[in-house]
């Protein structure tokens, strides 16, 4: 059963019968038999075909959620059999953004696999709108996001994330202390789009400050590359900052700001035995923030 309706959330998820098979290793007419023999089975049509590629359809989009929770619970099942026999193995798949995947992730991951050399990881990397999508889909176990976190997930605090000035080297102003927030309209500003719910656009206007925004671009690293060429000075996550190979300088705000990353999932589908050792163990006792502390010093 898990295999035909993974298939099945593949085809929903790619929208294509051909990306489908590819990813799934059936060949296209495999996957055409197998939505037909389905949908014979259910006695409803899932899915639309067209030239564009497939669809859900109204009763498709009612189904879904069940097949989902189908896969999710016969993963939890063979996860729990392997438990009743001692065996250690299974699978998290893990949602995470860029500066989680690169300076938290790997560390945790290395000392979890310490303990359960067995578990296996499937990581994907994406924006807070992907990360979100794939909880809701079922296509990972857990998610970072940051507060505040929809309704429809439940999650754990993981880790606050200060803001701070970014400055090139030779700055022509205070670097010395909190950085006033009027240096921000004295200076151009290199603000990074974060898409909806810009957390530094908030921030200026929580303080009715006007920035000079001079650029805007996606990436943290086009950002910090651009304050060391002196095109003018941004706001970054402190995460973000973490080995950073360019001459900046940081600097605290006058006013502090924070960003609360929290590990959320599903309210739909209760993590499995080995997805809940994964979350205790990633947020036990504030360890990831000790340790993440750590390097920013």
């Amino acid at each position: 059963m898990s295999r035909r309706y993974r298939t099945l959330i593949e085809v929903v998820r790619l929208g294509s019968l051909t990306k489908a098979a590819e990813k799934t290793g059936y060949t296209q007419s495999g996957i055409t038999h197998l939505l037909n023999s389905i949908e014979a089975e259910w006695g409803v049509t899932f899915v639309a075909r067209n030239r564009n590629g497939v669809s859900l359809t109204s009763d498709g989009e009612r189904l879904l959620p069940f097949v989902q929770d189908l896969v999710a619970a016969e993963e939890a099942l063979h996860e729990q059999i392997d438990a009743c026999k001692g065996l250690e193995t299974g699978l998290v798949r893990i949602g995470s953004f860029s500066s989680i995947s690169t300076h938290a992730l790997p560390r945790i991951i290395g000392s979890f696999k310490a303990d359960y050399p067995g578990i296996d990881f499937e990581i994907l990397h994406g924006t807070y709108s992907d990360i979100e999508t794939w909880l809701h889909e079922g296509r990972v176990d857990l998610g970072f996001l940051v507060d505040p976190v929809d309704a429809k997930f439940e999650s754990r605090f993981f880790f606050r994330d200060k803001i701070v000035a970014v400055l090139p080297e030779h700055f022509d102003g205070p670097t010395d202390c909190p950085l006033p927030l009027s240096e921000f309209e004295r200076h151009p500003f290199i603000m990074i789009e974060e898409g909806d719910g810009n957390r530094f656009r908030s921030y200026f206007r929580a303080y009715g400050i006007r920035p000079r925004i001079d650029y805007s671009v996606r990436e943290d690293a086009v950002a910090v590359a651009m304050v060391e060429s002196g095109l003018g000075i941004s706001l970054d996550y402190e995460l973000s900052l973490l080995r950073a190979p360019y001459r900046v300088v940081t600097t605290d705000l006058e006013h502090p700001a924070y960003r609360e990353i929290r590990i959320a999932w599903n309210r739909r589908r209760k993590p499995s035995p080995i997805v809940r050792t994964f979350l205790d163990f990633a947020t036990d006792d504030g360890k990831p923030h000790q340790t993440l502390s750590e390097d920013t010093r």
